[in-house]
């Protein structure tokens, strides 16, 4: 990236993420790179409704029937697809996720008169997986097999002209403390 290329954060608008992109601020205005900051709500992570919060053996008793529901909707479709009582489904955050993508596209247009060189995006597990899976054309099962990024890892997608994208892990973070109810949950499990 040439030195005077402008960076733009875009970033989910949750206090975490905030707390992450404040970190990547000061390293970029440390190292004298020009950069700007947007939230895009669309990165935010996915919404576990109901079961938000809620221990995977506690789910039955405290929500039988949506549960129950859930439970319904994976076995027929899998777990991508079906949707959280009162939340969402990984395919949801995958439809929303691509809404950003109009505007990287926009900002980084050649034609634009001060044209963004490069993204920087600042989420979530579930919201980064989508993201990739997204912008790369990879198949709803490469998900699955996806495990969530660590905490302040490092994903590169590179364009090249002519030659589509490459995308590759660079720094791959700091483990989780421990494993939570929704850390499970952003890996696929519930129940």
């Amino acid at each position: 990236m040439p030195r005077d290329a402008r960076i733009r954060i875009l970033c989910s608008p949750y206090i975490r993420t905030r707390q992450t992109s404040a970190a990547i601020e000061q390293a970029l205005t440390a190292a004298g790179l020009p950069y700007d900051r947007r939230e895009a709500v669309e990165l935010r992570e996915i919404a576990f409704g109901l079961f938000d919060g809620i221990a995977d053996e506690d789910l039955p008793k405290s929500f039988p029937r949506e549960y129950e529901h859930y439970e319904k909707h994976k076995r027929f479709e899998g777990e991508f697809f079906a949707p959280m009582p009162l939340g969402e489904s990984r395919v949801h955050v995958a439809d929303r996720v691509k809404g950003v993508f109009g505007t990287i596209l926009r900002d980084a247009s050649l034609e634009r008169s001060n044209p963004v060189g490069s993204f920087i995006i600042v989420s979530h597990g579930v919201t980064i997986r989508c993201f990739r899976m997204q912008w790369m054309h990879y198949a709803w099962e490469w998900y699955e097999r996806e495990k969530n990024p660590s905490n302040c890892s490092i994903q590169l997608i590179e364009g090249r002209a002519g030659s589509g994208y490459s995308d590759r892990v660079v720094f791959d973070g700091f483990k989780h403390a421990g494993e939570s109810p929704q850390a499970r949950r952003e890996e696929g499990h519930v129940g």
